[in-house]
This record gives structure tokens, C-alpha cells and sequence, in this order.
């Protein structure tokens, strides 16, 4: 038997992941992280932010931009960093971007194996640039 969430709780959960805010580092630079996926979020233009996701590289997974626009969005460059010096423990993964013009974009990163097609997990936001 299929676990189904009801309607309204479906909507109560879009409702949740929109209104989901940003975060700001020490440096004031804007954090969007996996609680504003399926989300959207409001930054201005000229505004650099970053997409924090963790992830596990030593499996064999890495987070990958899977659709953006170039016109609307400049990425800065990615950062990985482990959390520990445990073999194989996870860290995480840093998405550098500057909105460079208004409109919105669809920001989306998946989680994946290089060598397969499948895809273990996707983030998708969307950003407004005013």
C-alpha cells in the first residue's frame, strides 16, 4: 500500500516551503539551503548568494547545477568541504552565484553518480531577482 499524504497536507507543505526564508552568513552573504527546496526566493540584483547542500562525494554522489540561466545568474564557482577527517565521511557542498539581471530563474541541482543517469536526489529553487 502507497503512503499518500492528503490534499490539504500537500498544500499546507507548499505553503511552509515557500514562505521559507534565507539565511545570511557572518559576511552578510545570502544562504539558501535545502529547507527552501521547491521554494522561492527573493534576492536583488548584484546580490551574491551561495546553495549549501550536504553531500557524500566518497559514495560516489556529487551535487551538480542541472539547470540554471546564464543570463540571469553567474555562478562564482563550487566549494566541497568534509566535516571531518574520518574516511568516508560526508561534508558539504557550496553553489557561488551573482544575480547579474531581474526575472526569475530555475535554479536546480541533482544529486548524482557520474557514471549513471539516475538521479539520487534534486534541489530546485526558485529565485526572483528584482
Amino acid at each position: 500500500m502507497k503512503n499518500v499524504l492528503p490534499v490539504m497536507s500537500l498544500i499546507g507543505i507548499a505553503v511552509l516551503v515557500t514562505g521559507c526564508g534565507t539565511n545570511n552568513n557572518d559576511d552578510g552573504l545570502i544562504v539558501i539551503t535545502k529547507a527552501n527546496d521547491g521554494g522561492v526566493v527573493s534576492v536583488a540584483k548584484g546580490d551574491n548568494f551561495e546553495v549549501v547542500l550536504s553531500g557524500n562525494p566518497t559514495t560516489g554522489y556529487q551535487w551538480q547545477i542541472a539547470e540554471t540561466d546564464e543570463s540571469l545568474l553567474s555562478s562564482s564557482g563550487s566549494l566541497y568541504t568534509q566535516d571531518s577527517n574520518a574516511i568516508g565521511s560526508g561534508g558539504t557542498y557550496r553553489f557561488q552565484f551573482k544575480a547579474i539581471a531581474t526575472g526569475d530563474v530555475h535554479l536546480r541541482l541533482v544529486y548524482k553518480r557520474s557514471w549513471e543517469t539516475a538521479i539520487a536526489e534534486t534541489f530546485i529553487v526558485t529565485v526572483r531577482i528584482s
